[in-house]
Formats: structure tokens, C-alpha cells, sequence
């Protein structure tokens, strides 16, 4: 593998990574602060009358609403989902050049002259993408998989054999077989990591409706009956205000959680494409498909799941 290609590539993956801590960092920072912020708030807005409430509490809750406040800011002014999305958007580009390139065994009689057109592919390549990464985030949204060139679906006059066969099981080794285990294990992961924040989310919303409906129909039905029905104490009805807006809140964090990672999107989308690896790997072990082929439809599945990463990854922010 041509050793300038690892080091974009390695390169484009470090400031992915470093970008997707900050903003995953100061989203679940907000996300908790103004958690806080609010249980604060509404102890003292429903159990102010039945307990003394210190100074300190109102001032740790302004510092904590600040802090998840100033952590929006960041994320809304800092432009960091778009660092994060532009190097991730540029690293896999740059994977799939690296992969796009067998298709040029198809078009080589020797490992020479293979190896010469790989350099010049790649240097090629990766000047192309270097001024296309210059537009920043419009380069991801201008992003069109049908817009690149296909790779050759059949091999040139004189294209050897051995190394078609050989590319062919490097391919299917490194590319497909990784590829679909990498596809599975995260749509794995995503539905782990949805399914509770989802239950969530959910109950405490029905808890929070079903405890303040009944708190109205029993408040109407009192005075329906002109107050037959005893009243409940001050300290008793404080205590279920106060839990039936901690519900409220609760569900929606955890919404506001499930947005910004987008586990839900991402299982979806790893579910699909790993579907159509498995049958793209399938026809190519059976014989239904040559290497050449197998490449431009492989390569072509990678670019429409990286646009469809793209397309969810814009939608996915921890902004309330």
C-alpha cells in the first residue's frame, strides 16, 4: 500500500477522532449541566414552601446553567460537528481510494506496471480530494456518489491473470470481509445503545402525563364532590409536582441524548449496507462476479454509505 496514502489517511482519522471527543465532550456536558440546572430549578419552584432552600443551591444551579450554556454556545459558534464531520467525511474518502485502486489490476500486465498506476492514482486522487476538502462543510454537502467516476468493470486486453486472482483474495479478505464484521458489530452496538435511552425517554414521558392527569382530574373531581374527596397535604402534592416535572425533564434529555448520537439513524443505515455486502461477497466467492466487478459495486456501496452518513450525521446535534 502506497505509504503516502496511510499517512493522509492516518492523518485525516486522528483529527476525526480528536473532533468527535470535543463534540461528543461538550454535548454530554450541556446535556448534564442543564440536567442539573433544571432538577434545581424545580426543587425550588416545587418544594420552596416545604423546605429552606440555601443560598448556595440557587448559585450552584445558575454556575451549572451556565456551564450548559456556554457549552451550547460552543457547539452552535465553534464549528465543531463540522471539523469532525469534514475529517471523518475526508478520511473515508481516502479509505476508499485506497480499495478503488484494485480495479487498476484490471488494467496491468505485470506488478511494474501495476505499481506504477497506482502512485499515479493516488497522487492524482488525493490532490483532487485535497482541493475538494478546502470547501469545508460544503464539500460534504455537495457530496454526490453518482457525480465520481466508476471504476472499469472489465479487464483490458492483456490484464494477467495471477494478479486478478491474488487481487481478487486480498480484496475479499480485507475489503469485503472486514467491511460487512465492521458494518454488523456496530449495527450491533447502535441497537445496545439505543434501546434504553429509547424506554427511557418513553416511560418517563407517560409517567410525567399519567402523574399530571391525574393530579387534574383528581383536583376537578374535589371539586366536583365540593371538596368530599380530602385534599392531599401540602408536602404530599409538592413532592409529586416535583416528580412529575423531573419526568418531563428526564425524557426530554434523553431525547435531545438520542438526537445527537443518532444511534437509531446510524443501526439502520449499518443494518442495510451490511445486507448488501453480504450479497455482494456471496455472488463474488460463488463466481457470479470478477474482481473488476466486485470492486466498482463494492466501492460503490461504500461511497452511498458514506453519503448517507453524512446526510444523517448533519441532523444529529445536541441542541435543545
Amino acid at each position: 500500500m502506497n505509504t503516502a496514502v496511510s499517512q493522509v489517511f492516518e492523518a485525516y482519522e486522528r483529527e476525526a477522532r480528536r473532533w468527535k471527543r470535543v463534540y461528543v465532550g461538550l454535548g454530554m456536558t450541556a446535556l448534564i449541566s442543564i440536567f442539573l440546572a433544571m432538577v434545581l430549578f424545580d426543587f425550588q419552584f416545587s418544594l420552596q414552601g416545604a423546605y429552606r432552600v440555601p443560598r448556595f443551591v440557587s448559585i450552584l444551579s445558575e454556575i451549572v446553567a451556565a456551564v450548559g450554556l456556554v457549552s451550547q454556545i460552543a457547539l452552535l459558534t465553534g464549528g465543531v460537528s463540522d471539523r469532525w464531520l469534514v475529517a471523518r467525511f475526508a478520511a473515508e474518502r481516502v479509505r476508499c481510494l485506497k480499495f478503488q485502486a484494485f480495479a487498476l489490476i484490471g488494467q496491468s500486465p505485470d506488478a511494474q506496471t501495476l505499481a506504477a498506476k497506482v502512485d499515479a492514482f493516488f497522487n492524482e486522487q488525493l490532490a483532487r480530494l485535497e482541493q475538494e476538502i478546502m470547501g469545508g462543510r460544503s464539500a460534504v454537502e455537495e457530496f454526490s456518489p453518482s457525480e465520481l467516476p466508476h471504476a472499469p468493470k472489465i479487464p483490458a486486453p492483456g490484464a494477467n491473470s495471477v494478479l486478478m486472482h491474488d487481487g481478487a483474495v486480498v480484496y475479499d479478505s480485507l475489503r469485503l470481509g472486514v467491511q460487512a464484521q465492521h458494518l454488523e458489530r456496530q449495527a450491533h452496538a447502535c441497537e445496545d445503545r439505543a434501546r434504553l435511552p429509547a424506554l427511557v425517554s418513553e416511560a418517563t414521558f407517560v409517567i410525567g402525563g399519567l402523574m399530571a392527569l391525574s393530579q387534574i382530574l383528581f383536583i376537578a373531581w374535589s371539586g366536583i364532590l365540593l371538596h368530599a374527596i380530602p385534599m392531599l397535604g401540602g408536602l404530599t402534592q409538592s413532592w409529586i409536582g416535583f416528580v412529575t416535572l423531573l419526568m418531563f425533564v428526564i425524557s426530554a434529555i434523553v431525547a435531545v441524548y438520542q438526537r445527537g448520537s443518532g444511534n437509531e439513524f446510524h443501526m439502520e443505515r449499518y443494518k442495510h449496507y451490511a445486507r448488501e455486502v453480504r450479497r455482494i461477497r456471496t455472488r463474488a466467492n460463488e463466481g457470479g462476479m470478477g474482481l473488476l466487478e466486485t470492486v466498482a459495486q463494492m466501492e460503490d456501496v461504500a461511497l452511498r454509505e458514506l453519503f448517507d452518513f453524512c446526510r444523517d450525521a448533519r441532523h444529529s446535534n445536541y441542541i435543545f
